[in-house]
């Protein structure tokens, strides 16, 4: 009767931990991270992917830089896991872009119209709630938040004279394919909110956010005093879709949430950044759900070290507010995550 008593705790520990009993809503959380090609730039990257998902516990992993014509990081990842007792499943396309996730993927879809692959999807289903994952990564070509601060974006580490007319920096920032692959993606979600599913993106965008580039910002990060509506997050603003850090966190001067270049101590400094005498520092990793009944965004935080690069230096991050979650074990990337939770109502 003890052993029976002991099980039935266990397993309404398990049931309460996803789902609340009292409204009937579960919660999912999703991890979203750039792996630093396949996690090879760092001595023990992949063992270190794998120490922050036990750490952090998601439901769903969205990555990239994943290799793509060889069997993935995300292939391994599930195999140690599953060695360690956890059942997960992948999105098995090989596309740059993966998915793994605890619950049972179907529908699995790549684009791949764009040389840049920009993102690949999958279906879950939690609570009733069928919902369309993307794990997205954005062309990485003609950075251009780089021109402000004096440096090209195009001929990596390349000093120009700084560019504060932001017609300018637009009109180079439209060479890259960001454009075209956010475009895809609204086009394809679009059918998915039509059919009533919610709609989850994560990934390195390669791009900042409107939403951090205006005013309030413009001198700081060695911007040089210049606004840019970035045309990228404006886009999946008035499609409906909703910057989860900045739902949470509105105020990008206390709240930088700087995602690019990772203060990684475990890497080589000198590969962690391309402009050693400017301030580099951005939000380019983003999670965005639309905002739609039945998904109710309840935390977010940034995963990684609690520190940047600025001028080919790493500097701590803890004179802003960020909430960050750092890592137990070694860090893999250059780049930091988001671990976002949502709340599913039937």
């Amino acid at each position: 009767m003890k052993r029976f008593f002991t099980l039935f705790v266990i397993l309404l520990g398990i049931v309460t931990s996803r789902m609340d009993a009292q409204d009937g809503a579960a919660t999912l959380k999703v991890f979203q991270l750039n792996t630093w090609i396949n996690g090879s730039r760092v001595e023990g990257g992949k063992e270190g992917l794998i120490a922050i998902i036990e750490q952090l516990k998601p439901d769903v992993v969205l990555l990239c830089e994943l290799a793509s014509n060889e069997t993935t990081l995300a292939g391994d990842l599930r195999k140690e896991l599953e060695a360690k007792g956890q059942k997960w499943y992948i999105d098995g396309l090989q596309k740059g872009c993966g998915i793994l996730s605890k619950y049972e993927l179907t529908d699995i879809y790549a684009d791949t119209a764009l040389k840049s692959r920009p993102f690949v999807k999958a279906h879950i289903v939690v609570n009733g709630n069928k919902i369309a994952i993307y794990s997205a990564h954005l062309d990485h070509r003609f950075y251009a938040p780089y021109l402000s601060r004096g440096y090209s974006g195009s001929k990596w580490g390349e000093k120009i004279t700084p560019v504060t007319d932001s017609n300018l920096i637009l009109e180079d920032n439209r060479k890259s394919t960001r454009n075209e692959g956010i475009d895809a993606f609204i086009a394809d979600a679009t059918e998915e909110i039509r059919n009533g599913n919610a709609v989850i993106l994560g990934g390195d965008f390669n791009e900042p956010s409107h939403l951090d580039w205006q005013s309030d910002t413009k001198n700081t990060f060695g911007r040089n005093g210049v606004v840019v509506n970035w045309e990228v997050s404006i886009k999946l603003q008035k499609a409906g879709y909703v910057d989860a850090y900045r739902r949470m966190y509105p105020n990008p001067i206390t709240h930088p949430a700087i995602t690019w270049p990772a203060g990684n101590t475990s890497a080589k400094l000198q590969s962690l950044f391309f402009c050693p005498e400017a301030d580099e520092r951005d939000r380019i990793d983003f999670i965005y759900y639309y905002d739609t009944k039945g998904i109710e965004l309840e935390s977010i935080a940034v995963v990684g070290p609690a520190a940047s690069v600025e001028k080919g230096q790493i500097v701590s991050d803890t004179s802003f507010k960020d909430n960050i979650i750092t890592p137990q074990a070694v860090w893999l990337s250059d780049h930091k995550g988001n671990l976002a939770v949502f709340k599913l109502n039937k």
